[in-house]
Order: C-alpha cells, then sequence, then structure tokens
C-alpha cells in the first residue's frame, strides 16, 4: 500500500472521536494508545476509504484492531456522491449501507462487521486476506486451482442467499431491481460502450427482447431475492484460513439471485472452457435450499450472463475511457499490479463474452425468439469478434468459453454432471468442501 495523505481533518476526528467509537463497540472505557491510516488505492467512485490500525487500553489488557473507515465524497450541492435519490425508505446512503452491515451480520453471513455509524462515516472491522481478482490472475494458467477457489466462492455465496432469503421480512425497505427494468438496462449499457444514443427501433427491439415472456422471465425464473448486486472479484476476500468474505454491500437490493454468480463467473480472469464454469455454478446450485430444475438453472444463468457481461461492458468502458475517471482507473490498476496490463482491454473482453453468450442463447433456442434480433444489434455495433481479447497480453492458453476439455486439467478429474442440462463432462470434479476450511476433497456424481 503506497503511502498517500492523510487529510487533516479525519486525523483530527480520529484523534477525538477513536475512544468513543471503540468504546462503545466494546461496551467498556477504552483508552487509545496509537493508531495508524492507511489510505489504499481509492477504486470507489462514492466514497473516500481508508483503513486504520488501532493499539489501546481497556480493562488492564492491551490490544489492537484494525478498521476499515468508508466515508462518503460530497457533492458541491452538499449531497454524497452515488446517493441516486429514489424514493426507497433510506433516510441518506450512510443509514442504509449500515443497516445492511448490521442485518446480514446478525443473519451469520460472511460480511463486514459494523464497528459503528458516526455520522457520516461508517467503520467497519478489516477483513484480511488476498481479494478473489489476485488469486484468480496467480492461478490463471492452473485451472485445478482456479476451479477451487471458485468452487470455495459458491459455496459461500449459496450459504449466503439461503441465510439472506430466509430473513426476507428484515429487508422490507431494500430497493427492487425489476423485471421491466433489464431492457433498459441493456439498452442503456449498449449506448455507453458505443459513446451514443441507441436509434429508436433498436431500443424498442431490445426492449421487446427482455418483455413480453422473454428474457426477463428466464432471468428471474429461477429466483429471485437479496442480492449483493456488485460482485466483482475485487469484492470477494478470502483468508488465510480459507474464509470467504463478501465486501461492501453499498448496491445490496432484491434481484435475481443469479447476477452475483454470474458477476464472479464472467470475469475475465476467470479462465476456464464453458463446462468446467457449469461445474463450478453446480456447486452454487447444489448448496441452494431451492429446488429448481436444472434447465432452469442452466437457461437462467445463461441469460443472466448476458446481461451481467454487457453491464460490466459498460461500466469498465467507462473507467477505462472517461477522462473524469482516470484516477479511478490508475487506483485500479495500482490496486492490482500483477493484472493491471489486462484491465484496459476488459470491456473488449465483456463485448466478446456477450456476443458468446447471445451466440448461446440463439443456439439453444433459450428465450423468445427475439433473442437472434438481440444478436443481430450486438453484432452490428461490435461485428463478430472472433478473438479473444486477451490473446497476445497473457502467455497461456485461453480456456474462456471453450466447450471441450482438451486434457488440461491434469492432476484432478473432471466430474459427472449427468445428463442435467448443464454442458460438462462424465468425471469427477475437485470441489472445496463448504463444511469444513480450506480443504479440498474429490467427489463423484
Amino acid at each position: 500500500m503506497s503511502v498517500r495523505q492523510v487529510p487533516i481533518e479525519l486525523s483530527t476526528y480520529l484523534h477525538s472521536r477513536l475512544p468513543t467509537i471503540l468504546g462503545s463497540y466494546f461496551s467498556r472505557t477504552v483508552e487509545v494508545k496509537n493508531y495508524e491510516v492507511r489510505v489504499p488505492p481509492q477504486t470507489s467512485f462514492s466514497s473516500s476509504l481508508f483503513q486504520i490500525g488501532v493499539d489501546f487500553v481497556s480493562s488492564g489488557r492491551e490490544g489492537h484492531i484494525e478498521l476499515f473507515l468508508k466515508q462518503p465524497r460530497y457533492r458541491r450541492d452538499g449531497r454524497a456522491a452515488g446517493f441516486d435519490g429514489m424514493k426507497d425508505k433510506r433516510a441518506d446512503m450512510v443509514s442504509y449501507e449500515a443497516s445492511r452491515l448490521t442485518h446480514s451480520r446478525n443473519l451469520g453471513c460472511n460480511t463486514p462487521k459494523l464497528v459503528a455509524r458516526d455520522g457520516d462515516r461508517i467503520f467497519m472491522e478489516f477483513i484480511e486476506g488476498d481479494k478473489l481478482q489476485t488469486l484468480l490472475y496467480r492461478s490463471v494458467d492452473t485451472p485445478e486451482d482456479q476451479m477451487l477457489l471458485l468452487s470455495g466462492v459458491m459455496a459461500q455465496l449459496a450459504d449466503t442467499h439461503n441465510r439472506w432469503k430466509s430473513s426476507f421480512t428484515l429487508f422490507g425497505d431494500y430497493l427492487t431491481v425489476r423485471s421491466r427494468e433489464y431492457g433498459r438496462r441493456f439498452a442503456t449499457a449498449l449506448s455507453k460502450v458505443i459513446g451514443g444514443e441507441l436509434p429508436s427501433s433498436e431500443r424498442r427491439a431490445i426492449l421487446d427482447v427482455f418483455d413480453r415472456r422473454g428474457l426477463s422471465e428466464v432471468i428471474n425464473e429461477y429466483d429471485e431475492g437479496l442480492i449483493h448486486g456488485d460482485l466483482h472479484p475485487g469484492q470477494v476476500i478470502i483468508t488465510k484460513k480459507g474464509e470467504v468474505y463478501f465486501v461492501d454491500l453499498g448496491r445490496f437490493s432484491q434481484g435475481p439471485v443469479l447476477f452475483d454468480l454470474a458477476s464472479v463467473l464472467t470475469s475475465p480472469l476467470a479462465n476456464l472452457g464453458r463446462s468446467h464454469k457449469s461445474l463450478v455454478a453446480k456447486q452454487y446450485r447444489e448448496e441452494r435450499e431451492l429446488k429448481k430444475g436444472d434447465l432452469t438453472f442452466r437457461d437462467s444463468l445463461h441469460a443472466t450472463t448476458l446481461l451481467c457481461s454487457l453491464i460490466a461492458a459498460s461500466h469498465t468502458s467507462s473507467l477505462v475511457h472517461n477522462e473524469r475517471t482516470v484516477h479511478i482507473f490508475q487506483a485500479y490498476k495500482e490496486e492490482f499490479p500483477e493484472s493491471a496490463q489486462l484491465i484496459q482491454v476488459f470491456p473488449d473482453w465483456y463485448i466478446w463474452n456477450a456476443l458468446n453468450e447471445v451466440d448461446y442463447l440463439v443456439k439453444e433456442g433459450i428465450g423468445s425468439g427475439g433473442v437472434s434480433t438481440l444478436r443481430d444489434i450486438l453484432r452490428k455495433h461490435f461485428g463478430d469478434k472472433a478473438v479473444n481479447p486477451l490473446v497476445g497480453l497473457v502467455d497461456i492458453e485461453l480456456r474462456q468459453n471453450t466447450n471441450d476439455h482438451n486434457g488440461y486439467m491434469k492432476g484432478i478429474t473432471l466430474g459427472n454432471s449427468g445428463s442435467n442440462g448443464l454442458e460438462g463432462g462424465g468425471d469427477s470434479v475437485a470441489i472445496l468442501d463448504p463444511k469444513t476450511t480450506n480443504r479440498a476433497f474429490t467427489t463423484s456424481r
């Protein structure tokens, strides 16, 4: 973590408030002996982020705690950046996220523990570990390691979704990503990627594909519930003990649960063929307390992946090409230096992935007949893009969206997905045991 200047007002604030904040958290008097503020790369559009190590004495005993501080950036009108003004029941962005953190931890989820909300600041316990994005890059040429990593994430994600679903009433005030918005989101994302407004005829065609018992129904068919909403691999932390945590609940909302799953599996750094991504996804499905058919799960996941890919293309394109966000782009490259040379081609990769997904939907007859119209619109703007944009940037065999095994899974055997409608082989798959920590086993199905 590079050295950055700590704002003077933050130092003054911490000096006066830390004893009270920690005293309230521990329910006893706390004397702060020393604290150190570290400023990580600022990768958030709407918040300033800080890590604070605190040495303290309480009840005659010395202690240490690592805190993560998140505070909103403010616009000229005095409102917090990122607050969208939607007519939900949250008083403000800060109280909204604080309540999400509290509810989620009360359900036993592996999400950050709220220490305090103090005015417009949120203090959480800092989670020490590696981000999934870093681990995926380090294992990008060892698919067996990626399978183990992603299977563990899927098991934890399924457990988290089960817990959120079981106590749905706790979250009655949360924003809903409604089905009718999927088409608009897709059209808006496409407009941002091409850098201009879509012709009205294309926009209407996209809305028609998603509505009228189209792709929106397929996306929702597996399950709707509470979702993280922004679960890219940079939001997943794996500790040294192998525990998986999901951080930054800033976009926690109601929506299609497979959006979280697709957000992880569509990462350009998840260098697995389609068969093996299906096996990893199967880990999630088998851990869910939800009995839906295999074909329903498959179809819903592919349709969600198409939507997720284009939204990700829009976000990363804005990040890379917008002069107003160049500082965010630089911060990402600083946080993930190993994969910095790849980040600039992420937009092209997500477009390439979206084209592959829409081709697959058409081939398998998933969704309404209008999906072929959607494919034509994408090809009009992007061409065929038959070549993986990562080719030449990494000196490894690229396997995304391949359908065969090609014998590259040496060291483990691949699992039998049976005749369940999920692409995949007929062997066994190495997965993480969700009931243990940091342990792998091989199972046959």
